[in-house]
């Protein structure tokens, strides 16, 4: 059964939308969803009004209801000086507090990982920011390579990250934090990825997260200890995650949980 959802993808709607119009009333419309979700709403992103380019190096998914704007995703895409093509950064996932607990979650991320993958068929560098036990677990899952995870580990046998993990977590933290909301004061440790204090100022505010909280946890207890032990309590720390998308894994993990591809409809869910 197909949920009651519309789904529409904006691929650098900044630079491909017909007007201006047009990316004015879509950026007003992620606000005003925004607004509902976080409190205080962070000047960065889709939400930085003051910047006419804030639209023009992202992936957007919406999802409406009758019309109504009920979630989105919006990834951005990042110039990472020794890599052939840009690297997605995972972005910002805002969804209606009467929606958390459907499956919109992984829909949204769902299309805008085969929309980068459309654009990028030999596939594309990732990345991901969190304090969320939930979604690093869940990135690891769907992402090959990923860095840190316990599957790098029991993959690669090592613990620490690859020469191209290294470059483009270190090009994050030196040019790009602006772009990811970090804390411009917030410690990077390039051994474990970890930026210590990158929710702990204004602007990070509305991000952060109780560590503790159970519902932040994923059902794998293994994996939500190993991301767990990485983290301070209290103190807007966040896992930078790097891993490689390609079309391969994510479909099978894909269809492991009931996700197909339908016509107009990037991603449905079965």
């Amino acid at each position: 059964m197909l949920l009651d959802y519309d789904t529409e993808v904006f691929l650098r709607p900044g630079l491909t939308l017909p007007n201006k119009e047009q990316i004015i009333s879509l950026q007003a419309e992620l606000c005003a969803l925004g607004r509902v979700c976080l409190d205080p709403l962070p000047r960065y992103q889709v939400f930085d009004l003051t910047s006419p380019t804030a639209l023009d190096d992202k992936i957007i998914v919406t999802i409406r209801q009758e019309h109504e704007l009920i979630g989105f995703v919006s990834g951005v895409f990042l110039v990472i000086d020794g890599l052939e093509t840009p690297v997605l950064h995972t972005g910002i996932t805002v969804i209606h507090p009467n929606h958390r607990k459907t499956s919109m979650k992984r829909l949204l991320f769902s299309n805008l990982f085969m929309t980068a993958l459309s654009e990028y068929p030999q596939g594309i560098w990732v990345t991901s920011l969190a304090e969320v036990i939930t979604s690093l677990v869940q990135f690891a899952n769907y992402i090959t390579e990923t860095f840190p995870a316990p599957q790098w580990i029991r993959e690669t046998g090592r613990s620490c990250p690859s020469s191209v993990h290294e470059m483009i977590a270190g090009q994050i933290s030196s040019k790009h934090r602006s772009k990811m909301c970090i804390s411009p004061t917030a410690t990077f440790d390039e051994k474990t990825f970890v930026f210590s204090g990158s929710n702990d100022w204004p602007e990070g505010k509305a991000f952060l997260k109780d560590v503790d909280d159970p519902k932040m946890l994923h059902r794998d207890a293994e994996a939500s200890q190993f991301f767990r032990q990485l983290l301070r309590k209290g103190c807007g720390d966040e896992v930078l995650q790097v891993g490689f998308l390609n079309l391969q894994k994510i479909l099978a993990s894909m269809e492991n949980e009931g996700y197909a591809a339908t016509e107009g409809n990037i991603i449905s869910k079965l």
